[in-house]
């Protein structure tokens, strides 16, 4: 797919035109887009760059639409469009003029009249159509603002998910079913560089062999494109798994708000801000700031790509409370877990994958993994450096960026943030370049999916780590493709070696979030963790309940320097691992503690990261 136009925008180019003076109701001028079924010709599609070219007789722009007596009017090149219109939701039986005659269905104006869209059939027969039109956005506005939209099912491309930009999944996931955020827009509080967007969906359904699973987002930016009207650009971003014992369904593919035919894209509400748009799948280059139309691709491992398109409509919903309240600028570290799967078998071997290299001599060093936010600016970028368990592939990995007006990383809050493959820094695999990456990562908050989750489990409250997951596609130099599904990671401040206290007693408590491979099917399990650790010995006690229905008790870990501390044990079929730190906050020096582990059996496996914090000890969980 479409990667995004990152060039050097300015607040003042992307937030252009934000007021409009016009009345309410008619008289106010319209533009929008037509557009109908087979909408691009196909046969020039360009399986590389995502890029095809539109059916102009089904895909067309208007401006100067007018709404008056109950009846739209708009222009369509040589053809014309005459529909029924009011506000709210209203039906259509076989009425109106388009370019493929009457239709049916039904449409929806807002209650301030300055934006609407139509649903319909064409004709008696089964072609859809989709319409929307609006009042353009008028006016630069600056001033720090986050947003929240809602995006309505696909229903112009028939899609077999409810889920956005994914084309189809498997029965059981479902927004209903799964964690969908808003789609946030965040705005810059000055004028020196691009607002960013971002949107997440996780869902976990089931439990064991009986599992499926997607994790699909997107973030972007806004630019001044060709035309001198501000639009959204993005990437969207999506792994799937339709049943345990299946292999991994990939999704890429572009984003962009959809114009008229003069480029305008974004509409106002009656305050003149923004308030109502439609993405689909078309997108601006890298670098680019005119549009290109394309396809997104649904890719099984091992199959054949599937091209699709998608457009939903967006409208403003109520920000959730406290979003965009707490924002800092500062670096954490931290530890990455889970699966990576390889094609150099029809059954996709997996292997496990824990941070690179190690301050205690080895894995599992925490400054291997790097989360950065800029409030600034909006921003978040980070490196997950990291291995396969028996250190035979090496992996560094790149994502989002804090500079410039870049929209791979997007920074709503320190509890809401999320990012893609960067653009500006290269990611390795085996110190050579990767030929293919596609990588996307949220923090738990953005999604919190609990359903999977054993009866009476919860995950960490903890207070001042950060933990989500993560998937990523990398092809390497040799062609070889590996996928990454539902991996997981773990953040924070690391505490430092003099803030490790030298004697007393805590006990932390948490979750286990990992990856199984379990005789080839593959899902996600948590379990509960607990350390009980003495300061004075620098050693711990680990035991892990119900984590996939194993138990593991009195695992022995120990620390060198008392910050990282690592060790294993058993539980006679299974064995288990463990790599972790110590992580500050809120003046205490010790209050939680986080890491990876990795479980090995018969023709088992299975790998995540930890997060825990202080319940009991003095000094320590104060």
């Amino acid at each position: 797919g479409g990667e995004t136009a990152e060039s050097t925008t300015t607040q003042s180019q992307q937030n252009t035109k934000l007021q409009d003076s016009g009345t309410i109701g008619s008289g106010l001028s319209f533009t929008g887009r037509y557009r109908s079924h087979s909408q691009y010709l196909t046969n020039t599609l360009n399986s590389s760059t995502g890029a095809v070219s539109p059916d102009t007789t089904r895909n067309i722009g208007f401006t100067g639409g007018t709404s008056s007596g109950g009846t739209f009017s708009a222009s369509l090149g040589s053809s014309t469009l005459s529909l029924p219109i009011s506000s709210g939701t209203f039906s259509l039986s076989n009425v109106g003029t388009t370019p493929f005659g009457t239709v049916s269905g039904t449409g929806f104006q807002t209650s301030d009249q300055r934006f609407f869209y139509y649903e319909l059939t064409e004709g008696t027969g089964t072609n859809r159509a989709f319409v929307f039109g609006g009042v353009p956005v008028s006016s630069s506005t600056t001033g720090f603002l986050v947003q929240a939209f809602t995006l309505r099912k696909d229903f112009l491309n028939s899609h077999l998910s409810d889920i956005p930009f994914v084309y189809s999944n498997g029965s059981g996931l479902s927004v209903d079913t799964s964690s969908s955020s808003p789609f946030y827009r965040v705005r810059r509080p000055d004028t020196n560089s691009a607002s960013a967007t971002l949107q997440a969906t996780l869902g976990i359904v089931g439990q064991g062999t009986a599992q499926k699973s997607v994790f699909a987002g997107h973030t972007g930016t806004f630019i001044t494109n060709s035309q001198n009207q501000p639009a959204i650009t993005g990437d969207i971003r999506a792994m799937q798994r339709f049943a345990a014992a299946g292999s991994l369904m990939r999704t890429s593919g572009g984003l962009s708000s959809v114009p008229d035919s003069n480029g305008a894209s974004l509409f106002s509400n009656s305050s003149g801000g923004l308030a109502y748009f439609v993405v689909n799948n078309d997108f601006y280059a890298t670098g680019a700031n005119t549009l290109s139309t394309g396809l997104a691709f649904q890719v099984p491992f091992g199959g054949t790509s599937i091209p699709y398109a998608f457009d939903h409509v967006a409208l403003p919903t109520t920000t959730p409370s406290g979003v965009g309240t707490t924002r800092t600028t500062r670096t954490m570290n931290g530890y990455v877990g889970g699966l990576v799967e390889r094609n150099t078998s029809a059954s996709f071997p997996s292997f496990i994958i824990e941070n690179d290299g190690s301050i205690t001599g080895s894995p599992g060093d925490p400054t291997q993994v790097r989360i950065a936010t800029n409030a600034s600016i909006n921003r978040l970028d980070g490196d997950f450096d990291f291995q396969v368990e028996d250190d035979t592939r090496n992996y560094d990995f790149y994502f989002g960026t804090t500079s410039g007006s870049s929209g791979r990383g997007t920074f709503i809050d320190d509890n809401i943030f999320g990012a893609r493959d960067s653009s500006s820094t290269t990611s390795t695999i085996d110190a050579t370049a990767v030929s293919q990456l596609r990588m996307f990562m949220v923090n738990q908050e953005l999604v919190p999916t609990t359903g999977f989750l054993p009866s009476g489990m919860s995950f960490c409250d903890c207070q001042y780590l950060e933990w989500g997951y993560w998937l990523a596609e990398a092809r390497d130099v040799s062609n070889n493709l590996d996928r990454f599904h539902l991996a997981t990671w773990v953040a924070g401040d690391l505490s430092t070696l003099t803030d490790i206290p030298m004697s007393g007693t805590a006990t932390y408590n948490g979750h286990l979030n990992g990856s199984v491979d379990n005789g080839g099917a593959r899902y996600q399990a948590v379990g509960t963790f607990q350390n009980a650790w003495n300061f004075g010995t620098k050693t711990g006690s680990v035991t892990v309940t119900n984590f996939d229905g194993e138990n593991f008790s009195g695992v022995s870990v120990s620390s060198s320097n008392g910050r990282e501390f690592a060790g294993s044990g058993s539980n006679g079929p299974k064995s288990i691992s463990f790599h972790g730190s110590f992580f500050k906050g809120g003046g205490n020096k010790v209050p939680e503690q986080g890491g990876q582990f990795h479980v090995l059996g018969t023709n088992y496996k299975a790998a995540g990261t930890f997060a825990a914090k202080c319940t009991i000890g003095t000094g320590a969980c104060q």
